[in-house]
C-alpha cells in the first residue's frame, strides 16, 4: 500500500530531497517510514522531479495582446530584440 501523499508533502519531500537530505529521511521528517522515500523515489522513476515554477510567475504562453504588438513590431520593421523587450 502506498503512502498518500499530499502536494504539500510532496515539495517538501523533493525540496528536501533536491538540498541532500537522503530520501529516508526526507520521509521520516514528514512523518512517514523511512522506506516510504525510496519508494516514492522508485514510483518517479528513480529521478528527482523538476523543481515546480514558484506560483504567480507568469506562463510561457503568449497572450493576444503579446502577440499584437509582435504584429505590430513586424509591421513597423522592429527588430527581434526591440519587440522582445516591449512585451
Amino acid at each position: 500500500m502506498t503512502a498518500h501523499l499530499r502536494r504539500d508533502q510532496r515539495r517538501e519531500f523533493w525540496r528536501l530531497a533536491r538540498s541532500g537530505v537522503p530520501v529516508d529521511r526526507a520521509a521520516a521528517c514528514l512523518g512517514f517510514h523511512p522506506a516510504t522515500g525510496h519508494l516514492w523515489v522508485r514510483q518517479a522513476g528513480g529521478v528527482t522531479p523538476p523543481e515546480p515554477e514558484p506560483r504567480g510567475k507568469r506562463r510561457r504562453l503568449l497572450t493576444i495582446d503579446d502577440r499584437e504588438r509582435i504584429h505590430a513590431g513586424i509591421e513597423r520593421g522592429d527588430s527581434i530584440r526591440a519587440i522582445a523587450r516591449a512585451i
